[in-house]
């Protein structure tokens, strides 16, 4: 689950969002997110930023249905070599607003759900892939996404082995979105030292935990 507040128009302010707004640019869910829901993404098409909702479930163009491959998530390390998501790496990177993120500490029984940030309160986006799949009987086009996972920094470890990989500055949200920037400075970014300082607070809003079954990149817990 992670945290998004802010409204389309913010969203385009803060982002500096060019194109004209989509038919349904306006319908960005606020609030807690959850897997299987649209939300807010940002991405570059024609050289400029474009905003619109998207299924969070990474579904690769050729798959053969949605129901067997969607992805919440995708590890950083091997993405770019993934069949999965190797395409989408090289040309389908994508930026997901937020605001916090949140994972269920294991040392504390019952697990307790905390709500975590970066130490600075400035305008962030998870790294993300998106990719469109058609489905081969009605033609109809969806379109989702996966949010890229690093190794977890110190203020994490121990709550979770991983986190989101966040980008926090307008240089690392103009290279992700770049269809130019080489892999090197694109795997640069997704390094844990790169990742900002965090707060982890207990969760106040009380999101709903994740079923213990569910612990794979599909289904399962966020990071």
């Amino acid at each position: 689950r992670y945290q998004q507040a802010a409204s389309a128009g913010q969203l385009r302010a803060v982002f500096e969002i060019q194109d004209a707004p989509a038919e349904d640019a306006d319908d960005i869910a606020t609030g807690i997110i959850s897997p299987g829901q649209k939300a807010a993404v940002i991405r570059r098409k024609k050289d400029k930023r474009q905003l619109q909702p998207l299924l969070w479930g990474f579904v690769p163009h050729w798959a053969k249905d949605m129901k067997g491959s969607r992805f919440i998530n995708a590890r950083a390390e091997t993405a770019a070599e993934k069949p999965s998501f190797r395409d989408a790496f090289q040309s389908r990177r994508c930026l997901i607003p937020a605001d916090a993120f949140y994972e269920w500490d294991a040392r504390e029984q019952p697990k307790a759900p905390y709500r975590i940030q970066p130490e600075n309160t400035v305008p962030f986006a998870f790294a993300g892939l998106w990719d469109a799949w058609q489905n081969p009987q009605t033609g109809e086009i969806s379109e989702s996404f996966a949010i890229l996972t690093t190794a977890a920094t110190a203020a994490m470890q121990g709550c979770h082995d991983r986190m989101p990989v966040m980008l926090t500055t307008p240089t690392a949200l103009t290279l992700w979105l770049d269809p130019a920037t080489p892999n090197l400075a694109l795997h640069a970014l997704l390094q844990p030292d790169q990742q900002p300082a965090l707060i982890l607070s207990p969760a106040t809003e009380m999101p709903q935990k994740p079923a213990e079954s569910q612990k794979d990149s599909r289904q399962g817990r966020l990071f």
